[in-house]
């Protein structure tokens, strides 16, 4: 949001009442109250002295006269209002807010301080605040242009799309003096699906400016829509101007590989790879060129190669992680996800992909830990949540599972995999002593989890199991065959599947299941 701070800059050097960040020096000296007339002559020098020095861009020349000035006068509007622009300048803003809080708390309707707090919660991440401040100054005056083009800004990115058109429309003539001011509407465009509204403003914003920059902005507009047929032409149409063509050559490749087109993008990234413009994250879309083209040996080679010289990007640690994962090779596995925790200490899906790896080890402590650790950053991650559940459950720390489980249900209502987890342990010996009708609640979320998702097959099999042994054997019949479909394999299903129908007196199918299960635990080795 760059925009906001170069207009602040604009609007306080030259003095402009109408930008983000107003300068009061022509408020009355009389709202602080009586002076005498040596101490207002005083603080007048003091201001016009800092006007003059943020008009020739000394801004920390400017901030000592205005903190001279608060000590004069602590409550002068002007004095405040000007520091607060001053320090936006410099980019501390939050220090900036707290002068336009303190100027709202002796005037709160003064509506240039609100815009130019709002202005700064804006860059903050914010929004909600923003929006606060921004409804208010409408509400006194709708007519507010700036306020008008800041809320469609803020609801954007709130990504509430509908309202943000229903703002920035009414003020087209701001909206096209800035390519964010575009990109957001046609961002909101694309995410209420009027796609030829918003490849008419990417082409106003291609057409309006010499700026290959914003252009490139266009391009990561219209990928982020999937709209790549638009993104290919704004890219070709820059692709000799742009300051950095190792961007547009990654952009083009992929689109290729977005739209199935893996040899083509292989083509265009090999050059890149193998040239001092290489880095991590072209390394990553060219392993993945060489997965989706049944390569896995060489894109393991390439995420190896790009963990060691590229550290800096995780998706590389991730990603081998995860193959290593796949073909079984957890101590390497865990070495990289190791390294990659240490490189990236701040990364939930690093975490969470070690403790998987950990707890196919059987290491349950540490994979305790660095469930708990992924929940902490990825608090919106189910992965890590139901990862930690189970982690508690094999260190039978049967409370805090319990929690962890309610915790998901709660966070994650229609994720079937924490009601068919949560049931399966419910079914275990401690259960019946410590919870209430656990075999009847354990019921309940299994049957919830089936309804969530007919093809788990841990849901499937529990509940099938559950039912056999409550003499239930005709309605556990469906969940077990379900069960014995998604995997054929296992020799557990195949038994109990054999219990139901001896039950019901099906000899012949009885017969056959055993047939199944005992080929199967001779195969083995039992």
């Amino acid at each position: 949001m760059g925009w906001l701070k170069r207009k602040a800059e604009d609007a306080l050097r030259r003095n402009l009442p109408a930008g983000l960040f107003c300068v009061l020096l022509s408020l009355p000296a009389s709202l602080e109250g009586q002076r005498t007339a040596r101490n207002a002559a005083a603080l007048e020098e003091l201001l016009q002295r800092a006007a003059v020095h943020v008009q020739t861009g000394q801004l920390t020349a400017a901030e000592g006269e205005l903190q001279k000035a608060i000590l004069q006068a602590p409550g002068d509007v002007r004095a405040l209002t000007l520091l607060g622009g001053v320090l936006g300048m410099q980019g501390r803003l939050d220090e900036s807010s707290r002068f336009f809080e303190k100027v709202l708390k002796i005037d709160p309707g003064n509506q240039d301080a609100r815009r130019n707090l709002a202005a700064n919660q804006l860059q903050l991440g914010q929004i909600s605040a923003a929006r606060k401040n921004l409804e208010a100054i409408l509400k006194s005056n709708p007519a507010d242009r700036q306020a008008i083009l800041m809320l469609g800004f803020a609801c954007e990115r709130a990504q509430e799309f509908r309202k943000a058109i229903t703002y920035l429309e009414q003020v087209p003539d701001l909206v096209r003096e800035h390519p964010d001011h575009v990109a957001a509407l046609a961002r909101s465009y694309y995410r209420t699906g009027q796609v030829d509204k918003a490849r008419l403003q990417l082409r106003r914003l291609q057409d309006s400016t010499a700026d290959p920059a914003s252009a490139y902005l266009g391009v990561q507009i219209s990928m982020e829509a999937r709209d790549w047929d638009t993104a290919e032409r704004t890219l070709d149409s820059i692709k000799s101007a742009y300051p950095r063509p190792v961007l547009v050559t990654y952009q083009r490749a992929r689109i290729r590989y977005e739209t199935g087109r893996y040899a083509e993008c292989k083509s265009l990234l090999e050059p890149v790879a193998n040239s001092p413009e290489s880095n991590g994250t072209v390394l990553n879309l060219l392993a993945w060129c060489y997965l989706k083209g049944g390569d896995e040996g060489t894109a393991t080679r390439i995420l190896s190669y790009a963990t060691d010289t590229f550290p800096a990007e995780a998706a590389n640690f991730i990603d081998l992680g995860k193959l290593c994962l796949k073909g079984n090779r957890l101590d390497r596995g865990l070495e990289v996800v190791q390294r990659g925790v240490s490189r990236h200490p701040s990364s939930g899906p690093l975490f969470e992909l070690k403790g998987e790896l950990e707890s196919r080890q059987g290491l349950h402590a540490p994979a305790m830990e660095s469930y708990r650790q992924a929940v902490q950053l990825s608090p919106r991650s189910s992965e890590a949540l139901l990862g930690l559940a189970i982690a508690q459950t094999n260190l039978l720390q049967n409370k805090e599972a319990i929690a962890s489980f309610e915790k998901g249900i709660r966070l994650f209502p229609r994720e079937a995999r924490f009601h068919a987890e949560y049931g399966k342990i419910l079914l275990l010996p401690w259960a019946s002593g410590e919870i209430p009708e656990s075999s009847a609640k354990a019921e309940r979320l299994l049957r919830k989890a089936v309804q969530l998702d007919g093809s788990l097959l841990t849901a499937r099999f529990e509940l099938g199991n559950l039912l056999v042994k409550s003499q239930r054997a005709e309605e556990a019949l469906p969940h077990l065959e379900k069960a014995a479909e998604l995997d054929p394999a296992n020799a557990q299903i195949r038994f109990v599947l054999a219990r139901a129908y001896r039950a019901l007196g099906r000899k012949e199918e009885y017969e056959r299941e055993m047939l199944v299960f005992q080929k199967l635990e001779k195969s083995a080795g039992r």
